[in-house]
């Protein structure tokens, strides 16, 4: 039998969660497969659920070892998998009987290196499952996505806000060797690391927009949870992030997406920053970031003073000039209610997504591209992250001259900060 897709589970004290787990798996419409099991050293009875369920089906293999953690878990599995394509599953979650089967038919379909679908929640707290998070999701691929596969590249603008985890994705295993495509050890929030590695390596990508993998939240037993108890190991962000700075411009990407990351990288800090408790540990975050940014300082007030600079300057924009927004997103949302922005010379803000268009973002209409030539702003303010991908767009969705672009170009101050 051709493997067509082994599936990597590590398992460190799940017993709980285990066996909903594995039934998700030996039930799969897709038969062809092999599930690697790593028992990083369990505590529990997690080794005898995975005995049991072997001896019931042969296509579960088991890996014992020390515990080393996930990404030594994930990485024993790679290197022992045979499959296809080599998919991820965390022993907390579970997944629908179609899961593989889907995401497979999707990536042979299109010769994907990387083949991905959205999540679906189970709040252990509330005992219900939700749909639509806007993270888990893939809204933020809009319909132009769909049904074909697309470059890394073409999908810069929104690059950080892609969902990191590796369990809502099959990668073609060649693809991974070839790349030497590993999780790196000993750090948390490795998934972040593996993402922009793996993603930015591949030449085909597509996508399943239904939700066939099912995340616990709350779960008491994954790693993850180690991570929210233990404020220490927040400060490992600092390594990943320069670890991905590192990959970036080892692929000469880092030029193009430099705002982009550098904005992306001072929100998730200063987000980690606020969820810790312990004051010594708050105390060596501080450090360490006055070290990286000693022109900034004050990371508690990171944010609002980013904001309020940026008021400042649309403020003194408006009073001669007019406007359209680029980017009908949460930023933009939250920076109209926070600042009360009402201005007659704020004509109207452009999204190049059909399900944005024709809404409100408060009393400013969303409108297409195309209305940009009819709207004749004196300015373009993009409110989108990643500029260099912006003024890609802008050329290609209006059709209006260099010179014309110029004119109305100017609205960087946006991502100047941020």
């Amino acid at each position: 039998m051709s493997l067509k897709v082994s599936v990597i589970v590590p398992v460190y004290n799940t017993s709980i969660y285990l066996k909903q787990c594995l039934e998700s798996l030996i039930s799969q419409t897709l038969k062809e497969i092999e599930i690697i099991c790593i028992n990083d050293g369990s505590t529990d009875n997690s080794l005898s659920i995975l005995e049991t369920y072997k001896n019931r089906d042969s296509r579960i293999k088991i890996i014992n070892q020390q515990n080393k953690g996930q990404s030594s878990a994930r990485n024993s599995g790679i290197e022992a998998a045979q499959g296809e394509y080599i998919a991820f599953l965390d022993s907390d979650d579970y997944v629908k009987n179609d899961f593989l089967e889907k995401l497979y038919k999707n990536a042979k379909n299109f010769d994907s290196d990387i083949s991905m679908c959205s999540i679906e929640i189970s709040d252990e707290n509330t005992g219900k499952n939700y749909s639509h998070s806007p993270y888990l999701s893939l809204d933020i691929f809009d319909k132009s996505f769909e049904n074909k596969c697309f470059l890394p590249s073409e999908t810069f603008d929104f690059l950080f806000r892609i969902c990191v985890v590796p369990w809502n994705k099959i990668y073609k295993r060649d693809f991974l060797n070839k790349n030497n495509l590993k999780f790196v050890e000993n750090l948390n929030f490795e998934d972040n690391v593996f993402f922009i590695d793996a993603y930015t390596s591949a030449h085909r990508i597509s996508i399943v927009k239904e939700e066939l993998v099912i995340y616990r939240q709350n779960s008491q037993t994954s790693y993850s949870s180690a991570v929210k108890k233990h404020d220490k190991k927040k400060l490992d962000f600092f390594k990943i992030f320069e670890l991905e700075e590192k990959i970036l411009k080892q692929k000469n990407i880092y030029h193009q997406l430099k705002e982009y990351f550098e904005f992306t990288k001072l929100n998730s800090l200063k987000d980690w920053y606020d969820k810790i408790t312990d004051i010594e540990v708050k105390k060596e975050y501080e450090k360490i970031f006055d070290t990286i940014y000693p022109h900034i300082k004050y990371i508690k007030k990171l944010l609002p003073i980013f904001e309020f600079v940026q008021y400042i300057k649309l403020k003194s924009l408006l009073k001669n000039h007019t406007i359209v927004f680029w980017g009908a997103n949460k930023y933009l949302e939250n920076f109209i209610k926070k600042f009360n922005l009402k201005n007659n010379n704020i004509l109207a803000v452009i999204d190049k997504s059909p399900t944005k268009q024709n809404t409100k973002i408060f009393d400013y209409k969303v409108v297409s591209p195309k209305q940009v030539e009819e709207l004749e702003p004196d300015y373009i303010v993009p409110t989108v992250l990643n500029i260099h991908a912006f003024e890609n767009i802008i050329k290609k969705e209006i059709n209006i001259t260099d010179e014309k672009i110029k004119k109305i170009f100017t609205g960087k101050f946006f991502n100047k900060i941020r």
